[in-house]
C-alpha cells in the first residue's frame, strides 16, 4: 500500500498534465486546421472565379440570353466535390444568378457579411459552408461578385480523424511514461529498501557496505 501511495505521487501529477495538455491542445488544433484549409479554400475559390471570369462576362453582355448560359455554367461548376453552390450579385448587391443548390435563405448581403468575417462560416440545413465573394473582372473593370460555397464537410471529417490521432498519441505517451516512471521507481523503493536493511545489518558502521547498496554509504557515514 505504502509503494501505492509512492507510485500515485508521479502518476497523478501526470495524468493531470496530460488532461490539461489535451484540453488546450484539442481546440487549438482545431482552430489551425480550419485556418490551413480556410487559406486553400480561398486560393482554390479565386482560381475558379478567375477561370470563370471571361465566361461570366459574356454571358453578361448577352443579357437574358447569357442568363441561360450562366445558370448552365454555374450547374456545371457546381458539381465539384468541394463546391456546395455558385452565385452571381451584380453591383448593387442584387442576385442576379445562381445555381440549383444556392440556399432560397443566402442574399448578396449576407453572403458579404459572412464573407469578410473572420471564419467565413455559415451553417445550413445541409451543413457547414465556407463563403467566398471573389470579384469578376473584364477588360472594362469589375462587373459583379461571385459567390462560392465551399464544403466544409470534409474539414470536419479531417479534423476529427486528427482530433482522434492527438488523442491516442497522448494516451500512448502517457501510459510510456507512465510504466518508466513505476519501473523507476519501484526500482528506487527496492534500492532505498535494500540499503536500509545494509544499515541494520551494520554493513557501514562495523563492516562495509555491499556493492549494491553503495548509494547508502553517505548515510551510514
Amino acid at each position: 500500500m505504502k509503494f501505492l501511495n509512492f507510485q500515485l505521487r508521479f502518476l497523478v501529477p501526470l495524468v493531470l498534465t496530460l488532461v490539461v495538455a489535451g484540453s488546450l491542445g484539442l481546440p487549438l488544433l482545431d482552430r489551425v486546421t480550419l485556418r490551413w484549409f480556410s487559406r486553400d479554400l480561398n486560393s482554390r475559390g479565386n482560381l475558379v472565379a478567375t477561370a470563370l471570369s471571361d465566361s461570366i462576362g459574356e454571358a453578361v453582355a448577352q443579357g437574358d440570353a447569357g442568363g441561360r448560359r450562366l445558370s448552365a455554367l454555374f450547374t456545371r461548376s457546381a458539381n465539384d466535390e468541394r463546391l456546395v453552390a455558385i452565385g452571381l450579385c451584380s453591383l448593387d448587391g442584387k442576385l442576379v444568378q445562381h445555381s440549383d443548390s444556392f440556399p432560397s435563405t443566402l442574399d448578396c448581403s449576407t453572403a458579404r457579411e459572412v464573407a469578410a468575417s473572420r471564419s467565413q462560416r455559415l451553417r445550413l440545413p445541409g451543413g457547414a459552408v465556407q463563403v467566398g465573394m471573389h470579384d469578376v473582372s473584364n477588360e472594362s473593370g469589375k462587373i459583379a461578385d461571385l459567390v462560392l460555397l465551399h464544403d466544409l464537410s470534409f474539414i470536419d471529417r479531417r479534423s476529427e480523424d486528427t482530433r482522434n490521432y492527438l488523442i491516442v498519441f497522448i494516451a500512448a505517451l502517457g501510459l510510456t511514461i507512465a510504466l518508466i516512471t513505476i519501473i523507476v521507481a519501484r526500482l528506487s523503493w527496492y534500492g532505498w529498501v535494500a540499503g536500509m536493511r545494509s544499515l541494520l545489518r551494520g554493513e557501514g558502521l562495523f563492516r562495509p557496505m555491499a556493492g549494491d547498496s553503495a548509494e547508502m554509504a553517505p548515510l551510514a557515514a
